[in-house]
């Protein structure tokens, strides 16, 4: 018995088609057919219990491979004798495609932010930071773990850290992005200028739903600035 979802999924237009078929022969990639015929041999004469949910591969009648995640239950009769092995599967292709592709972008992007030059960071909506680059540890001394939610203000400077999260509230509340210039700590306690700035990343309706960050280094356009006004 097949209904009518399993053919929507596998692309036939009756019943007909499958009913009475070996399912392995039509449905199944031969990759994997002979290890999931030993097992269902297994699981119908009684020697091993089958998984109640696992995931595999099937092959569509247009050729098309897709990913289908299974419920299976077996079904016995009143002397306990296995029946029927009843399954029940939701195609999850495209969710699998989109962790795959999601995943992908991460990487990527991790490999970005700890190739820059610049100290990159990520913050969640509420400004809690979730991520920042090896420049970051290497500049200041901190570790990541003292670093994420709040822990980033720490080495700003003591009179620049009202300013910088005056900035912050400012820039989460309004929805805009955030700049400010300030003095960091560096591992061996000197400070030095930095400009801080963060674009927040919208949701369709116009929510945050991350901020994304940099911190570059301007002591040399400080010192000159301050060179000229002499």
């Amino acid at each position: 018995v097949v209904n009518r979802k399993s053919l929507e999924v596998l692309e036939y237009d009756t019943s007909e088609e499958l009913i009475g078929k070996n399912w392995f022969d039509i449905c199944l990639p031969s990759d994997i057919t002979q290890l999931l015929k030993q097992g269902y041999s297994k699981v119908m004469s009684g020697e091993m219990e089958r998984e109640e949910y696992y995931e595999n591969e099937v092959i569509t009648k247009s050729g098309k491979r897709k990913l289908i995640y299974w419920n299976n239950a077996l079904i016995k009769d009143e002397a306990g004798q296995i029946k029927e092995l009843f399954c029940s599967g939701i195609d999850i292709t495209d969710r699998k495609h989109s962790e795959e592709a999601l995943i992908k972008v991460k990487d990527e992007f991790h490999l970005l932010a700890e190739s820059m030059p610049q100290i990159v960071w990520v913050a969640l909506p509420d400004g809690l930071n979730i991520y920042l680059n090896q420049q970051w540890v290497d500049y200041t001394g901190l570790s990541l773990e003292k670093s994420y939610g709040t822990g980033w203000i720490k080495p700003f400077h003591p009179d620049d850290q009202k300013s910088a999260l005056d900035a912050w509230q400012s820039a989460i509340t309004n929805n805009t992005a955030y700049s400010t210039e300030c003095r960091i700590r560096q591992k061996d306690g000197d400070y030095f200028w930095w400009l801080v700035r963060a674009v927040p990343v919208l949701d369709k309706k116009g929510k945050i739903i991350k901020w994304f960050g940099t911190c570059t280094d301007i002591q040399n356009i400080k010192e000159t600035a301050i060179a000229l006004l002499k």
